[in-house]
């Protein structure tokens, strides 16, 4: 009983499984096409700096101190611009403070 309230389907045959991945499948392109369109609006809303700073962010993990040396910013505007880049749900910290894009996005 606990399996089916959290969502478990009765398999009874290979389609109820194919049936089951081709759901998932449609969902996460569903969910994808929505994370764009959001991320484009956010990549219109951000400002001078934030977007200036977004555009130093990689989709492979860079460090802090790394974003630091190529942006030009202090380590205090840095620290304050991904945090607010954090907030606005475009940028992922990572273990050792490194960081990365959420979304796959350039800065036009």
């Amino acid at each position: 009983h606990t399996l089916l309230q959290q969502g478990a389907k009765l398999v009874q045959s290979i389609d109820d499984i194919v049936e089951e991945f081709s759901m998932t499948g449609m969902q996460s392109q569903r969910i994808e096409t929505d994370r764009k369109e959001d991320a484009q609006v956010s990549l219109e809303k951000l400002s001078r700096e934030e977007a200036e700073m977004f555009g130093f962010i990689e989709t492979y993990p860079r460090t802090f101190d790394d974003i630091v040396k190529e942006s030009g910013f202090s380590a205090q505007q840095t620290n304050e611009l991904l945090l607010l880049l954090e907030l606005k749900g475009m940028v992922q910290v990572l273990p050792g403070k490194s960081y990365q894009k959420r979304i796959s996005l350039s800065v036009r």
